[in-house]
């Protein structure tokens, strides 16, 4: 744990999940991002459309898989399908993930806190990302 004095920053405004950064390296913050997810143990695979709560940090949001790119090789990379229309359970896929709102995320090489998330449905986590 850091104390970092925040200038300027009111302290009634900052919330669970509030990012703090240089203002010459703002934190990225987006609506929507592709991301490499390993899903787990599905009941059934994921479609496009599919709602999940993601969990970054202590934050959760509500999102939707707005496209489904590939699923890929999790040990060489190697794409195996493009386009697939649906991911099974313990697949490495990419997809493009969407947000109602937007939330502090980073690639996971730039920012390791920020670059992995969680997505859970119905109570039980479905995949893991970066």
């Amino acid at each position: 744990m850091a104390l970092v004095p925040a200038s300027g920053a009111d302290l009634d405004t900052l919330r669970v999940g509030t990012v703090l950064c240089d203002p010459e390296y703002p934190v990225q913050a987006a609506t929507s991002f592709l991301a490499q997810i390993l899903t787990l143990d599905l009941a059934v695979p994921l479609t496009l459309g599919f709602q999940a709560v993601m969990y970054v940090q202590s934050v959760q949001e509500a999102v939707v898989l707005s496209r489904l790119l590939c699923t890929v090789n999790k040990s060489s990379g190697e794409v195996l399908k493009k386009k697939p229309r649906a991911i099974p359970r313990h697949t490495t896929a990419v997809v493009q993930v969407t947000c109602q709102r937007r939330v502090c995320v980073e690639a996971f090489g730039e920012c390791k806190a920020l670059g992995r998330f969680t997505l859970r449905e119905g109570g039980l986590t479905i995949a893991a990302g970066t």
